[in-house]
């Protein structure tokens, strides 16, 4: 946790009093980036939480502005204006605590937005993939990638299929056609969903399906979406390589940088 205060049902505490207990239930969470004091695309963040918690059969009682406004009032309290920033619902016995604090971050470095980060296959899938709960993938994959030094691993299910990252989402470019797991099999990103407008806006043809362990060497590039790492280009996934200066990864990437500036411009105002 980062900060001299996190926030618990509205009330502003200090991060020293904070008592694990208080995580003690189902979590329905959500991890967004504040950049120059602003939530980065805060309503796509709501609904997804809403969405996750319709999926487990729990609702929230915290209107959309109330809960904008608590980030704001967070990010001022801390005086901390570039990070993540963590909202829990946690639901136990019928009651829930909203809790929201900073966590600490790690973004790619400019060398790896320009030569790409290498990745690598986790046999492991998720129970409910369309949900943002806790459901330990995010802990098994940490081990391995603190051993590896990998940036990522890509979940592989009982079929060989590869479905998303651990805490990502990915794409594949091959013929000028952007390729992913079908959305009912991962867990939707805001960046993913960005990256589809993106498409959609360009005329870049996307193609969901499930692709196998085996036929990545099918493929030209790769990269990843997520909050922290935005559109990040990888150059190796196993023994699989990629080409980190597709024209369409670098149009992406660029029309992205300009959606989050747009964004921040209008949240500012």
């Amino acid at each position: 946790m980062r900060g001299d205060y996190f926030l618990l049902n509205n009330t502003f505490m200090p991060t020293n009093q904070f008592d694990d207990e208080l995580e003690c239930g189902t979590v329905v969470y959500e991890v967004l980036r504040v950049i120059n004091g602003v939530p980065l695309f805060f309503g796509d963040h709501f609904q997804r939480l809403e969405n996750s918690c319709m999926l487990i059969e729990e609702n929230i009682d915290i209107e959309v502005g109330v809960l904008f406004q608590n980030l704001l009032g967070l990010v001022k309290k801390n005086q901390i204006t570039d990070g993540n920033v963590m909202v829990r619902f946690v639901f136990n016995n019928n009651k829930h605590n909203v809790i929201i604090y900073f966590i600490p971050h790690s973004y790619p470095s400019e060398k790896e937005y320009s030569e790409g980060v290498k990745v690598d296959f986790l046999n492991a899938e998720r129970n409910n993939p369309e949900a943002k709960i806790e459901q330990g993938i995010k802990e098994l994959a940490s081990g391995t990638l603190k051993d590896t030094g990998l940036y990522e691993v890509f979940l592989v299910d009982r079929d060989g299929f590869v479905t998303e990252g651990s805490r990502s989402n990915f794409f594949l470019i091959k013929a000028n056609k952007l390729y992913s797991t079908p959305l009912n099999k991962v867990l939707k990103g805001i960046t993913l969903s960005k990256v589809l407008d993106l498409a959609k806006h360009y005329k870049n043809e996307v193609v969901f399906d499930m692709i196998g362990k085996d036929e990545f060497g099918d493929y030209e590039s790769a990269f990843i979406t997520g909050t922290s790492p935005k559109i990040l280009p990888v150059a190796q996934v196993g023994q699989y390589k990629f080409n980190v200066n597709h024209p369409i990864l670098r149009r992406l990437m660029k029309h992205y940088d300009e959606m989050i500036a747009a964004d921040i411009a209008l949240n500012k105002e």
